[in-house]
């Protein structure tokens, strides 16, 4: 349910029942609650509290987030849950400039972090993760732009026993991301992006992996009726060592492409 109370001040909120049987019958009620404001013209503070429980499917008739936003979706077992508290301030400060700063505060019951290039699951079951980030994006003018996002994460594995002293496997340190796109009046679109991950848990036993970066290179387009697309990316491309988990090595080079057709 939504209420505009004006152009200014919006809430909203809900209730989600979840009915699960495979052998065991689980019943859940998750809730939603969520409010916008704008203080200021161009300013928008947003916040919401919602729990989330896993489903055998992600396909959903119901609302994927709450006052426009959307929690860090995690890889949960059938039934488990995830709780998330949010506040996010969007800013545009002139038609060429904009920013946002978020925090967000997640607890999860029921993880199922499978470890890359293994067949195998890490110990992790319940934890907590407090996300801190900013972004910013620049028109330079005509079609090019410049953006960049930064993410700190401070993680704790609450799993009794194997739990205590460890981050939450694979969620890094940081996240950031810098580039340029150029979009085209012929309806192509041309990035270029410098990732940087931080240093994370990458084994059962605790074990951290290094920091990584990452440049990648994307072209798209699109055709005058918006029903056909293509694009064409080259990842990782200086072909930068780096590990997914402890002793699995990321991908190298890769070239990827794509076409999508709208009926």
């Amino acid at each position: 349910m939504t209420w505009d109370v004006s152009n200014d001040l919006q809430f909203e909120g809900g209730a989600y029942a979840t009915w699960i049987d495979n052998g065991d019958v689980s019943r859940k009620v998750d809730p939603r609650i969520g409010v916008a404001w704008a203080p200021i013209e161009n300013h928008w503070l947003r916040a919401y509290y919602r729990q989330d429980t896993q489903m055998p499917t992600n396909y959903t008739l119901s609302p994927i987030s709450t006052v426009g936003l959307a929690p860090l979706d995690l890889s949960l077992f059938i039934g488990g849950q995830t709780e998330t508290a949010a506040v996010r301030w969007d800013a545009e400060w002139s038609e060429r400039f904009f920013t946002a700063v978020e925090y967000q505060h997640q607890t999860f019951d029921g993880v199922a972090m499978e470890i890359p290039g293994l067949l195998g699951y890490f110990d992790t079951i319940t934890g907590k993760i407090d996300r801190f980030s900013i972004s910013a994006n620049y028109w330079i003018g005509g079609g090019l732009g410049a953006f960049g996002t930064m993410s700190w994460n401070d993680s704790e594995d609450t799993t009794p026993v194997t739990g205590g002293d460890f981050g939450v496997p694979l969620i890094p340190d940081y996240v950031g991301q810098v580039g340029f796109t150029y979009v085209s009046e012929a309806r192509w679109k041309a990035t270029v992006a410098q990732t940087f991950v931080g240093p994370r848990v990458g084994a059962k036993i605790g074990a951290e992996i290094d920091d990584y970066n990452t440049t990648d290179i994307a072209f798209g387009w699109k055709s005058d009726s918006g029903h056909l697309e293509a694009g064409l990316q080259l990842l990782n491309a200086f072909d930068n060592d780096f590990e997914v988990a402890y002793g699995i090595p990321g991908p190298g080079r890769t070239i990827l492409g794509t076409i999508r057709a709208k009926f």
